[in-house]
């Protein structure tokens, strides 16, 4: 598991024990997080306790993400609704609206922003145009734009990526995106019949790449420590938030597992 902090290198911990002798340094080539794991008994593993000996922030530094999705079959008042709600315990809110003009995604965006939804927690679907005009994330789909195309048109636009695999994770990386989401984890209803890719799997992921990876799909509250012992950066919920029938309910037992 890799914990990312933006800090100086001069920070780093240090002990005369040896046990921070074999610290290990990675620089992700999108951001100026630096990336490290701790040695012990011949792997690598994270330390809790030996992080909180040595005085790194921890609250900065081990903060998980939480990532809710909207359903593309909900109403324009029913979202912002939700959303407006919520916004307090997420870190973000994917606008996944595919039958929605450009326009009327704007009108959401906008909705959103007057119902006090902070911008830089918007994300918006496959619409490129629209996340550039109103200065908001974007996340790309299969079917979407390229990321390289995207950051090269838009260097200063947050794009994230949604992979199946591990060859596609690493693409993503390499493509400029500032961070994928990877699925489906657990068994859902909305992947009917296609086996789950699992927690394993997540890990591989994880380990592969130096972007945040969040873990998509079936994702309840007790999954949640398996998803962070994987080493996932954070979880997206789709439906058992925006369908579930106290959406503010369910997203604070999701925020209890987030630390």
């Amino acid at each position: 598991m890799f914990y990312g902090c933006n800090v100086s290198c001069n920070q780093l911990p240090t002990s005369s024990n040896g046990d921070w002798s074999t610290l290990i340094q990675r620089f992700s080539p999108h951001s100026h997080s630096i990336i490290y794991k701790r040695k012990e008994e011949g792997r690598f593993r994270p330390d809790f306790r030996s992080r909180l000996e040595v005085g790194v922030s921890l609250p900065k530094m081990m903060k998980k993400q939480f990532h809710v999705i909207s359903t593309g079959r909900q109403s324009t008042e029913q979202v912002v609704a939700i959303a407006s709600e919520i916004h307090l315990y997420v870190d973000a809110i994917h606008l996944r609206e595919k039958t929605k003009t450009a326009k009327e995604l704007g009108e959401m965006i906008e909705s959103l922003l007057l119902h006090g939804v902070p911008k830089e927690k918007i994300v918006v679907n496959d619409r490129v145009d629209v996340a550039a005009v109103y200065g908001v994330k974007v996340q790309l789909a299969f079917h979407s734009l390229s990321v390289r195309q995207v950051k090269e048109c838009f260097s200063s636009l947050s794009v994230g990526c949604s992979v199946h695999s591990l060859d596609e994770a690493k693409e993503a990386e390499h493509s400029g995106a500032d961070f994928c989401i990877y699925g489906h984890v657990f068994p859902t209803a909305s992947k009917r019949g296609v086996p789950p890719r699992g927690i394993e799997a997540l890990a591989q992921i994880v380990n592969a790449v130096h972007i945040p990876v969040i873990a998509i799909g079936g994702i309840q509250p007790h999954h949640v420590p398996s998803v962070w012992e994987a080493g996932a950066a954070g979880i997206a919920v789709m439906s058992g938030v925006f369908f579930a029938e106290d959406p503010l309910r369910e997203v604070k037992r999701y925020a209890q597992m987030i630390f």
